[in-house]
C-alpha cells in the first residue's frame, strides 16, 4: 500500500465482521475525514481481453468498537468509494468510480454495508490492456455515525458473468 491516511491494517480477532487475516480499517466519522488507502500500479496490459476480469472484495461496517450493525440514517453524509486511475494516480474520474453513500443516486447505500462481511465485485473489463491504480477512499464531512468500515480479501482475476440463474421463464397474461 501506497498511501493510507487513516486507514490502517489491523489483524483481525474471530469476532470482527467476519473478516479474515488482516484488513483495512477507518473509523469514519466527524466533520473532516477524506481519507485514501492507494494501492500500487497493476499492470493489466497483458490480460486477456476474451475474459471477464473483475476485482472482489469483502466490505463490512459496525459501530464504533461495538461490532453491531450501524443505525440507519446515522451516517447521511459518509462516503466509500472505490476509485481506479488509469493513468498512474494523476487523475481519478466520476467514470470509474463504485461508490457507496446514503443519497439514493450511488451504486450501493452505505448504511446497508452488512456488520458481517459482504462480497462486491466491480467489472474490471474497461481496463484491461492498462495499467491502473485502485484507491479506497471514505469520508465523512457532518458529525454523526461513528462507525467502522472494513475491506478486506481484495482480488482481481477473471471471473464468469454467465447467467445461471433463472432458466425458462414465462410471462402469463393475467385474466
Amino acid at each position: 500500500v501506497l498511501g493510507s491516511g487513516s486507514w490502517s491494517t489491523i489483524t483481525v480477532t474471530a469476532t470482527e465482521e467476519n473478516l479474515t487475516n488482516k484488513a483495512a480499517r477507518i473509523n469514519v466519522y466527524g466533520t473532516s475525514k477524506k481519507d485514501w488507502y492507494l494501492s500500487p500500479m497493476i499492470d493489466l496490459t497483458e490480460a486477456d481481453t476474451a475474459q471477464h476480469i473483475g476485482m472482489t472484495m469483502m466490505v463490512a461496517l459496525s459501530h464504533y468498537s461495538k461490532h453491531t450493525q450501524v443505525v440507519a440514517g446515522e451516517q447521511a453524509d459518509d462516503i466509500f468509494a472505490v476509485l481506479i486511475s488509469e493513468d498512474g494516480g494523476a487523475t481519478w474520474t466520476e467514470g470509474n468510480v463504485t461508490r457507496w453513500d446514503n443519497s439514493g443516486a450511488a451504486d450501493y447505500a452505505y448504511d446497508a454495508i452488512p456488520v458481517a462481511c459482504q462480497k462486491y465485485t466491480i467489472l474490471m473489463d474497461k481496463y484491461i490492456g492498462k495499467t491502473v491504480q485502485i484507491a479506497l477512499y471514505a469520508e465523512s464531512t457532518v458529525d454523526g455515525g461513528d462507525n467502522y468500515l472494513y475491506v478486506d480479501d481484495i482480488v482481481l482475476d477473471y471471473v464468469d458473468f454467465n447467467c445461471m440463474g433463472i432458466q425458462n421463464l414465462q410471462i402469463v397474461p393475467g385474466t
